[in-house]
């Protein structure tokens, strides 16, 4: 239960990020 809410920072801040890279992966592929 260490640095609980720091790596749920670091969860919210990769789900942003992955949600990112797959918005620009289906503009492109959808081109």
């Amino acid at each position: 239960m260490k640095n609980n809410k720091k790596e749920l920072a670091k969860d919210k801040e990769t789900e942003k990020e992955t949600a990112i890279f797959i918005s620009d992966f289906k503009l492109n592929y959808v081109k």
